[in-house]
């Protein structure tokens, strides 16, 4: 997983740069559906945003996600089905190309990979070019067990002589290699600069804090206040490779010496229990049926996740190598209290509070980031697939602008009883009083409080 722009600790990103001018003319991505929780193919623009087309009247989008992949003939597609028969296949294939209808779409698994709009909103590649991103979340066994699919660049090579006729070449990439790649898709020598934003070895230049970018207003609308679960404008989460499978709220706090920050709300239903076997591995990185009418679930996922408010926005760690840990928490990892509510306790690894006082308030501990404290962080939550479910954060009206952020009073309103409440407040009241206690005497810090 490259650490950059927000990633999910249990999601693993594969990611390929392409030319999207002639003679490039297609991609062919075959491959087998693997056990996860959740997959997908995604297009990106040259600011990395995803898009939608309009073609013969109808909406194409440049994203497919799992039960969306139709398989290939004889196979079976285990997000379509209670259960896969024994000894049948899993195959699929999809196809990124120019004019892609809303039927070939469904019929191929087609993905437009020219978005026909001018491209405005801070370009990170020349405009002729695109990104394909194929995402797992929770994978059984892990990212490792993955089989990667293969992809082969089809584009036109000229003939010469006077009775040539130009034929198509079938190039299929290696993979995750980025300089090979380039050479394989004749792909211009600046895509070793975005590959290197990509991957997240690039220098950031631009000072964010939580309410400005590079000395100007985050937002045309104001700002919220640190702990107030907001929405960010499109124009902030559209650059950072969305996936369009989720929808984002967000609040931003400081971290400071001795004390915790708690979030605390009502656990949607999710698939966190599907399976047999052991947690992240086979329970909670199956497959299920996203075609049952009604659906089992009310989110295909959850997850809480704490951020360094500084570019390129990675996730929080703790820890190297093998001792690795992340600064977040999904469904599967969260504790829940006997009433359905999670808990999610932050600190500086320093102040992590007891195991004991950890588990009678059925709280989830995640690091701040020990090593930068003078940095503000951002906590995300994140709701995946919740289009039927009535107080996802699919559900929060878009904003006038492409440029205003979504006020607490709206978020809260429409996730009603699963908004959640954020506290700030010594460590030592969280010992005595628990969550109660701190969400009561919450004093949020207003400014970073160390180097």
């Amino acid at each position: 997983m490259a650490n950059v722009a927000g990633p999910d600790p249990n999601a693993t990103y594969w990611t390929t740069p392409f030319k999207t001018d002639r003679p490039f003319r297609s991609l062919t991505i075959r491959g087998t559906y693997p056990e996860a929780r959740n997959i997908s193919f995604v297009v990106y623009n040259s600011s990395g945003g995803d898009f939608t087309e309009k073609v013969r009247g109808k909406t194409v989008g440049s994203a497919l996600t799992d039960y969306e992949i139709a398989p290939d003939r004889g196979s079976v597609n285990p997000w379509q089905v209670d259960s896969v028969p024994p000894g049948r296949g899993m195959n699929f294939t999809v196809r990124i190309r120019r004019g892609v209808t809303a039927g070939e779409q469904k019929r191929l698994n087609a993905i437009p990979m020219v978005d026909t709009e001018p491209v405005e909103q801070n370009p990170i590649a020349p405009e002729d070019v695109g990104f394909v991103t194929f995402r797992t979340y929770v994978p059984s066994g892990g990212n490792k067990t993955v089989k990667l699919p293969t992809v082969i660049v089809n584009r036109t090579v000229e003939r010469h002589g006077r009775h040539s006729r130009p034929r198509v070449a079938h190039i299929q990439l290696p993979t995750c290699n980025s300089a090979r790649i380039a050479h394989a898709a004749k792909v211009s020598g600046a895509l070793k600069q975005i590959a290197a934003k990509v991957k997240g070895e690039a220098v950031p230049t631009t000072p964010v804090t939580p309410c400005t970018v590079d000395g100007q207003p985050r937002y045309s609308n104001g700002c919220a206040k640190p702990l107030e679960w907001s929405q960010s404008s499109s124009d902030q989460v559209g650059a950072l490779f969305p996936d369009p499978s989720n929808a984002y709220i967000s609040m931003y706090f400081y971290p400071s010496p001795g004390t915790v920050v708690v979030t605390r709300g009502l656990m949607p239903t999710t698939p966190r229990a599907a399976g047999s076997g052991e947690l992240g591995n086979s329970i909670g990185a199956t497959p299920v049926d996203w075609t049952a009418a009604p659906l089992p679930y009310q989110l295909r996922y959850w997850s809480v996740n704490n951020y360094l408010l500084k570019e390129p926005y990675p996730v929080v760690t703790e820890g190297v190598g093998p001792n690795r840990r992340y600064g977040g928490t999904a469904d599967y990892q969260t504790a829940v209290d006997a009433n359905g509510y999670y808990t999610v306790v932050s600190s500086l690894p320093g102040d992590k509070p007891s195991s004991a006082s950890l588990a009678a308030n059925s709280a989830t501990w995640i690091p701040m980031q020990g090593d930068q404290p003078s940095v503000a962080e951002s906590q995300w939550m994140r709701n995946m697939m919740g289009e039927s479910f009535q107080y996802a954060i699919q559900q929060i009206p878009h904003a006038a602008s492409p440029t205003e952020y979504i006020p607490s009073s709206v978020v809260a309103q429409v996730m009603g009883p699963y908004y959640p409440t954020s506290a700030q407040c010594p460590v030592s009241v969280f010992e005595a009083q628990g969550t109660g206690g701190c969400l009561a005497v919450s004093s949020p810090a207003t400014g970073p409080t160390g180097d």
